[in-house]
Order: C-alpha cells, then structure tokens, then sequence
C-alpha cells in the first residue's frame, strides 16, 4: 500500500517530489521516493521535465498543447494538433523506426479511427489501429490491424491492399 507525500515547490503549487513512506518492494512504484526538483517547469507553470521517469524536456505550443517529450532512453515524442486542438497526429521515434499515428475525427472533433504508419528502412505500412463505435455516445473500440499500403506495380500502376491474405 502506498503511503504517499506530495511536495511542493515553495509558494507555488507546483509538485517538487513525491516521497513514499511504505515498505516492501515493488517493481512498478515509486520506490521510497524520487530527489528534491524531480520536476521542473516553465515560467507560465508547464511541467518540462520529470527526471524519475527520464524525460529531459517537455515542449509546449503556444496554445498550451505538447508539442514533443524528449527522454533519456526510449522513444522520443511529437504531437501535431489541428486549429481545434485535435491531436491528429503521435511520432514515436525509437532510433530504428518511425512509428506514426494518424487520428481521423468527425466535425465535433470525436475521433474515428486510428492509422498506424510504421516507417523504417525497408518498408513504409499504413494500417487501419482502431475503430470507434458510436452511437449515442461511443461504444467501443474495434481493434483490427488492417494493412492499407499502396504498392506500385512494375507498369506504373498502382495496388491498393485492404488486408493482407497469405495464399499458399
């Protein structure tokens, strides 16, 4: 059980660290606790980086969206929004591959379905992730990894695959 204490950065309310007083051993926790300025923010308050969990900087946008994390080890992060602040776009950038997520959205901004698009260096697949169910109000999620890659064919025409079917 977490035993949990919040500090805060002097006259602000700003989170400093955070310390746990619990005992035992678990690999997912906070682990007695993180040092004095684990986080740190700009001048209007945004956090830009958390060094427990290995982000050296949090990249904001005028209209106060991130615009891309940056860490120690891992995948770095880019966003793209649209002029609603949609997000319509995640980047993960893991040093090997590009791996891009595409948010289709309605007019009132609810999100549709999600592409993926694994870019690296022999091939560039897009592939339908996620498919919102709404009635109402959503549903659910159909999750089906549809491939919609387009190949070109050795007489200049072009291929267009929905799903992809091994035939033997």
């Amino acid at each position: 059980m977490d035993d949990l204490t919040y500090n805060y950065i002097t006259g602000t309310n700003q989170l400093d660290y955070v310390t746990d007083a619990a005992t035992g051993t678990y690999s997912d926790d906070i682990s007695g606790g993180q040092s004095t300025g684990n986080y740190t923010y700009d001048l209007i308050g945004n956090l830009i980086s958390d060094n427990a969990e290995g982000i050296n900087n949090i990249t904001w946008n005028v209209y106060g969206k991130i615009s891309s994390i940056d860490k120690v080890s891992g995948p770095d992060l880019t966003f793209a929004y649209d002029p609603m602040g949609n997000r319509i776009m995640k980047l993960v950038d893991d040093g090997s591959a590009l791996i891009y997520t595409y948010y289709l959205r309605d007019a009132q901004g609810n999100v549709l379905s999600t592409y993926s698009r694994i870019d690296d260096a022999t091939e560039d697949i897009i592939t339908l992730s996620e498919l919102h169910i709404y009635g109402s109000s959503r549903l659910g999620i159909m999750v089906e990894e549809l491939d919609m890659s387009t190949t070109i064919t050795s007489d200049g025409h072009s291929q267009r695959n929905l799903g992809k079917r091994d035939m033997n």
